[in-house]
């Protein structure tokens, strides 16, 4: 299977500009979760990871997965991440 290239991007809805950083994902952006009140979003890369950044950082951090991870959902505080694993 050859790997697809994609990237993940936050847009400005207000300015219709595309906010800094973007982060390259070889292997696509699978799903994509956000939580408003910490200003947080979470998503699923193609490598078996779910990454959670918060959009005052300049990195997200990285919580690797043993398996595909299919959905992956914040709580409305920010404070807990679930990520549904394919066994």
């Amino acid at each position: 299977v050859k790997p697809t290239k994609g990237c993940f991007e936050l847009w400005d809805l207000s300015t219709g500009r595309k906010r800094t950083p973007d982060f390259p994902e070889p292997n696509g952006v699978k799903v994509v979760t956000a939580c408003p009140a910490r200003r947080m979003v979470a998503w699923v890369t193609g490598h078996r990871k779910v990454r959670v950044w918060e959009i005052v950082k300049q990195s997200p951090i990285d919580f690797p997965q043993q398996k595909a991870c299919l959905a992956v959902a914040l709580s409305p505080d920010g404070k807990q991440l679930a990520a549904a694993v394919d066994y």
